[in-house]
């Protein structure tokens, strides 16, 4: 459990910073900066510890910002959903301050430009983020991580489940 430093829900996001398997709390300043707290069992289980800002961020429409771990290493990295839909990707090597961000660049060309509809999620148990959209009809439409564009691609598992 956390005490909370926000009241804005769309700020907060739990990912695995740092490796460890644990959720840690990220929030999103709105200048787009990112503030980490690291979770050692939570509050009164061992507590957090504030790693401050691990990145200025990229754009301050955290709506369009996901962490998620694409290259396996357990690391949630940086993927930024741009304005025409395609992701730029930065692999986590601790942010800013502490080891750094390697820049990937473009991913995916993108499957939809509104970035409520794309999320990330390991779906195959390979240790990486697949990439998943949810159509108007609940239905949801997966991409395994193969690489990304120009690393190997996206393998198209089209539809993966129908909308309930």
């Amino acid at each position: 459990m956390a005490t909370g430093l926000t009241s804005d829900a769309t700020s907060v996001r739990f990912a695995d910073f740092d490796g460890d398997g644990r959720a840690d709390y990220i929030l999103f300043n709105s200048n787009g900066s990112i503030r980490t707290f690291l979770n050692r069992g939570g509050d009164g289980h061992g507590g957090w510890v504030d790693l401050g800002q691990v990145a200025a961020g990229l754009t301050s429409d955290s709506s369009r910002v996901r962490l998620a771990d694409l290259d396996g290493d357990g690391w949630a990295d940086y993927v930024l959903m741009n304005q025409n839909g395609s992701f730029s990707v930065w692999l986590n090597r601790g942010g800013d301050g502490h080891g750094g961000w390697v820049a990937v660049g473009q991913v995916a060309t993108g499957v939809t430009t509104d970035a409520s509809q794309v999320q990330f999620a390991d779906i195959d148990a390979d240790a990486h983020a697949d990439c998943l959209r949810t159509n108007a009809n609940g239905s949801v439409n997966g991409w395994l991580w193969n690489g990304g564009d120009g690393h190997g691609g996206w393998i198209d598992e089209g539809q993966i489940t129908p909308g309930f």
